[in-house]
């Protein structure tokens, strides 16, 4: 056992001897009142007293010596171990009361260097003024925390630092039991004091060399600095540091007489730059107590030879029991070389982000696309709920109708995008005329240009085919982002032109050529290059002032070259802009109206189809787990006569028809189910023993509307494939050919 663990153990053993004089104590001066209130009775009880009295003053007697012996005892043991001992009188439960009296033993003097009480008076203010400034209030408050805790579960066990008579602070460790009469109230406090001073610094300069050791491991080529700190200031002059010669080679200094081994020689090779910051970081770090705050700055140091270098610094700091920095050691290493090869590679770091923000961002910077067709559909709605007249709602909801498509096609264009990008994209070639996409697209930027009152003319050359074989939603994508940015950038009552010309034909395939030409703002001939970069405009405030994320170029540039054609820009700053692309697209069969020449923006009246009974008698299952959805299919297929049982995931669609085989013609089946998706529902019918499972038409109506999702609905047992939102016309289109 070492001398630490036997004095702890002494200190233990000493606190029951003085709580159990303590008791002894207590009991005798019990026994004297008892004694003497019998003294007050009647005569003849007295005789019995003195009797009993006589014998309790032996019994007393036997205690003193037994007590005497005790303390002798006790004090052989003290000055063997070197213990100061302390006994404090308390007046009203007050540790602070100026009637409390104090004893110390000269073993407690000795330790602090006194050998009498004219050196040491016994004065609590006298211990007070030997306590360290930083610790005194606390001290204190564990004692005052001692006497009020009635229940004696705050044992009184402390340590802290005491003056010496020569000036230097020692460190102890103070034990004590306060003694209180039957009413609780606190008496007096004994207690007894050790120096601890060699174990804790044995231990702080043990975690010191530890410390160093590893930093040292750690590192190699790497400075070292120390800095014992005064009074939690990193900024006191007096504090003591010390440089390593690593961390003086750094700074191209050889010795201490070059750079000493001062506080001012770390501050005065800061750059201005950095100083605040690392001072607050240093700061920071000294004043956290948890030590969670790290010190780890990269600055500027100034060398020898006045030229600066990058440098980064970490430190950590040895703290006492509270938490409070006594020493700090760190570490400094060059980087310049490091930040050289950063600079370097800055301008490849900045493009590698910017291609990564370009592919984060896609979806948000395509908002313009999608907002030009969404304000249609919500101000026709907003029109159309307050008109009165039938003529004027059917004109909004036709109006609602061409945005939402064109919308339709907008979002199929974000989710292609990626396609593209990776040369996996392929255009959907079908026949469509030509003047009604061009009304579907007047139609949704009319809007926008009555909002700004401007003028838009649209002139068409009668030699274009009145049907084209092409991606019909591309080429209104491109003509409506065009159209978009002339609105967006061109004042009010500004001009717009869209002409559209037949460039030429050969071998059956024409080139077509779209022109929009604007009053607007212009664009200088500096900027004309950036207009076709992801996400850029031509000027920097543009965003500002108009909005748009500058994408829209970018995929128009994209889908006219994957028709075969080029997109061109003229435009002076301050006098409008031009921008033209060409298409390739062969012409597909006459059986159409004749191309509109003029196109007004005002939709062609179409005759509606009777479809009343014309599926009567027929029954069909439909599966659909939105509700809304189902309600849109029951409404659009209410008139013509068909009855509909519905399933609201792919195991009830399964079990209806396994139930009742003979009593479905068709089954419509959403893809994206709960419990059991389309392609598993099919597949699980097409399983079954019943005649018609392997015949019964399973028709796919679901918003995957990809060519790989209409293969895999093959693939699945499907026999035909009708997307959301749903086209009407394609839906009864479906249904005639099923339900002939």
């Amino acid at each position: 056992m070492n001398n630490n663990s036997k004095t702890a153990d002494t200190v233990e053993s000493l606190q029951l001897q003085i709580k159990k004089l303590n008791r002894t104590i207590l009991l005798q001066e019990e026994r004297m009142a008892r004694a003497e209130m019998v003294a007050s009775t009647r005569e003849k009880v007295m005789d019995m007293l003195k009797v009993e009295r006589s014998s309790q003053e032996v019994e007393l007697s036997d205690i003193q010596k037994s007590n005497e012996q005790q303390l002798i005892k006790l004090n052989a043991v003290v000055k063997a171990t070197k213990i100061g001992l302390y006994d404090v009188g308390i007046h009203d439960n007050d540790f602070l009361h100026p009637d409390n009296t104090v004893t110390f033993t000269d073993e407690f003097r000795n330790m602090l260097g006194y050998s009498n009480e004219v050196d040491f008076p016994d004065s609590l203010s006298n211990w007070k003024n030997h306590l360290h400034p930083d610790e005194e209030e606390k001290v204190i408050a564990d004692v005052i925390k001692h006497v009020s805790d009635t229940s004696g579960s705050s044992p009184y066990d402390a340590e802290y630092r005491l003056m010496k008579k020569d000036g230097e602070y020692a460190y102890f460790r103070a034990c004590g039991e306060a003694i209180r009469d039957n009413e609780g109230n606190v008496i007096r406090i004994a207690g007894a004091l050790m120096d601890i001073t060699e174990t804790k610094n044995t231990l702080i300069n043990n975690e010191i060399q530890l410390t160093k050791f590893n930093m040292i491991n750690k590192a190699a080529r790497i400075g070292l600095w120390e800095m014992v700190i005064i009074r939690d200031d990193p900024m006191n002059i007096q504090n003591r540091i010390t440089y390593s010669d690593e961390f003086r080679e750094i700074l191209g200094y050889s010795d201490s007489e070059d750079f000493p081994d001062v506080l001012s020689s770390f501050y005065n090779c800061l750059h201005p730059d950095d100083y605040q910051m690392v001072t607050d970081k240093i700061n920071g770090h000294i004043a956290d107590t948890t030590g969670e705050t790290p010190f780890d700055p990269e600055y500027q140091a100034k060398k020898k030879n006045g030229e600066y270098t990058y440098v980064r610094a970490t430190g950590y700091s040895i703290r006492d029991k509270d938490g409070n920095a006594i020493r700090t050691l760190g570490t400094i290493m060059d980087i310049s070389e490091e930040k050289k090869t950063l600079f370097r590679t800055e301008k490849l770091r900045e493009e590698a982000e910017a291609a990564s923000r370009a592919k984060s961002d896609f979806l948000s910077n395509m908002s313009h696309e999608i907002r030009t067709p969404m304000n249609a559909i919500i101000g026709m709605t907003t029109i159309g709920k307050s008109a009165d007249e039938v003529e004027r709602k059917d004109y909004c909801f036709r109006k609602i109708e061409n945005a939402s498509q064109h919308l339709l096609g907008v979002i199929n264009d974000i989710l292609d995008i990626s396609k593209i990008e990776a040369n996996k994209f392929e255009l959907s070639y079908i026949e469509f005329e030509f003047g009604k996409m061009l009304h579907r697209v007047i139609g949704i930027i009319s809007f926008r240009v009555d909002e700004m009152n401007q003028k838009l003319t649209v002139n068409v050359d009668k030699a274009i085919p009145r049907v084209l074989i092409g991606d019909d939603q591309r080429l209104a994508q491109v003509i409506t982002n065009l159209l978009s940015n002339a609105v967006k950038f061109t004042p009010e009552s500004g001009m717009i032109n869209l002409d559209i010309c037949l460039v030429g034909e050969e071998d059956g395939e024409y080139t077509i050529k779209v022109t929009v030409t604007d009053t607007g703002i212009g664009i200088s001939e500096e900027n004309q290059s950036k207009l076709f970069q992801s996400f850029q405009q031509a000027e920097s405030g543009t965003t500002r002032v108009f909005g748009g994320t500058g994408l829209g170029l970018v995929i128009t540039k994209n889908i006219v070259e994957l028709m075969g054609g080029n997109v061109e820009v003229l435009s002076e700053l301050g006098k409008g802009s031009s921008f033209s692309f060409t298409f390739k697209a062969k012409q597909g069969s006459e059986k159409t109206s004749p191309l509109i020449e003029n196109v007004d923006g005002k939709a062609e009246k179409s005759e509606p189809v009777d479809v009343g009974g014309i599926f009567k008698g027929r029954r069909i299952i439909l599966a659909e787990d939105v509700e809304i959805n189902r309600e849109i299919a029951l409404a659009l297929l209410e008139d013509t006569g068909i009855v509909i049982d519905c399933a609201e995931n792919g195991v009830q669609a399964v079990e209806m028809f396994d139930e009742s085989p003979d009593r479905y013609d068709l089954i419509l089946m959403d893809i994206q189910m709960p419990l059991k998706d389309g392609y598993e529902a099919t597949r699980s019918i097409r399983e079954l023993s019943h005649a018609n499972s392997k015949s019964i038409p399973i028709i796919a109506m679901t918003a995957n509307v990809f060519v790989e999702d209409v293969e895999k609905s093959r693939k699945a047992g499907m026999n035909g494939h009708v997307g959301k939102p749903i086209d009407v016309a394609e839906l009864f289109n479906v249904l005639r050919r099923f339900l002939k």
